[in-house]
């Protein structure tokens, strides 16, 4: 991109192998390959999205519905909200679990801490799972019962754990928020950011696909798989799992990895991965495939043609990566958003509609974003 743009937004684009085995994305949420990919415009504003009650706090992320115009926000006091689109205009707020309630199901667990829910994810077409980070747990909500959370994953403890298994015996680390995205086949893949590991849920079981509780960087097969705190998950069009790593623990991170998958057995998950955008030094500079810097890159999602959109977080730019095409850094990307940026260090959180519409959530500034169109 020209000078200008790189304050905001800036390009990447590199290859991937389809030779997977199916990794189908849901039927009912956005996690990737959901809406069209975005036409970005020089000089386009994000507009914030006017919103009735004040339900955004530090830890606040989104996702998005594909069998409506329906977005699903985490807020402060373990709050979820649903916002409807669909009519256009301001969306319709409702209050799907309201202040105190996980605070009183987190209670009965013997944890006193106040609640903090993170990353949020449509699973079917009645049920929610959010990461609950004061009890490094997993919960499901109802996506019409108001104030119906239950234990999902996860036993729920103020002190993070690591263990696979039964899924009431299992242990996460949710040291930063994280992400979680659910296949139509029934798995649910989490970014363990605490553990530097990917998990997955499927049957009321646990599972680690990659990573071995330390960080540290390697590609390979999945077992001998290494992350440095990974926060983002998403699936992309080709049946890859892709996972952002923000590389808290300065060993590796500033990547996004490409996940294949294959049969799981006794022995673990079948698999490789590979890096496809950063090399390990943080920063948010253009380039083709592994050349492209990226600095703590958060929010994966992906389009049905296949452009991948993140955030990074330590510059609080948004990016895309093309595909089949290279913005290398001498030529002028035309289509960037040039302002404004997210908060650097914040929580961010990306969701693209099935109708193609890009919103961003900056719980650092407290505000919903319409990107684009």
């Amino acid at each position: 991109c020209a000078l200008l743009a790189l304050a905001a937004c800036r390009k990447a684009s590199g290859g991937s192998d389809s030779a997977a085995s199916a990794v189908p994305p849901s039927q009912f949420g956005s996690a990737g390959c959901a809406g069209a990919s975005q036409a970005f415009t020089p000089g386009q504003t994000p507009t914030e999205v006017v919103l009735a009650t004040a339900m955004l706090g530090p830890n606040s992320q989104l996702c998005a519905a594909r069998d409506g115009e329906v977005l699903y926000v985490t807020g402060a006091g373990g709050t979820v909200y649903a916002l409807d689109f669909s009519g256009g205009g301001a969306p319709v707020e409702t209050t799907l679990v309201q202040a105190g309630v996980v605070d009183a199901l987190l209670a009965l667990a013997g944890v006193a801490t106040p609640a903090e829910l993170s990353g949020i994810a449509v699973i079917d077409a009645d049920t929610l799972y959010a990461i609950e980070r004061t009890s490094h747990a997993i919960l499901a909500i109802d996506r019409v019962l108001v104030d119906t959370v239950s234990l999902a994953y996860g036993l729920p403890s103020e002190v993070p754990g690591y263990a696979d298994g039964p899924g009431a015996l299992a242990r996460f680390h949710f040291s930063q928020p994280s992400m979680l995205a659910a296949t139509s086949d029934g798995r649910v893949f989490v970014a363990d950011p605490g553990n530097h590991a990917l998990r997955m849920l499927q049957d009321g079981f646990v599972a680690t696909v990659a990573g071995s509780g330390a960080p540290f960087f390697a590609d390979g097969s999945l077992q001998a798989t290494f992350f440095d705190t990974p926060a983002g998950v998403c699936i992309d069009c080709s049946n890859h799992v892709l996972v952002t790593e923000t590389g808290a623990a300065g060993v590796g991170g500033h990547r996004v990895r490409e996940l294949t998958l294959g049969p799981l057995t006794f022995f673990g998950q079948i698999g490789s991965s590979k890096t496809i955008l950063g090399f390990g030094t943080p920063a948010s500079t253009e380039g083709v495939g592994v050349l492209a810097a990226v600095d703590a890159p958060v929010a994966p999602v992906v389009s049905e043609t296949g452009e991948l959109y993140w955030i990074d977080s330590g510059t609080g730019v948004l990016r895309e990566r093309e595909t089949g095409a290279t913005c290398p850094l001498w030529i002028d990307c035309a289509n960037a958003v040039l302002a404004p940026e997210f908060t650097p260090a914040a929580t961010l959180s990306l969701a693209l509609t099935e109708g193609g519409v890009l919103y961003a959530l900056d719980a650092g500034a407290a505000k919903l974003l319409r990107i684009t169109p």
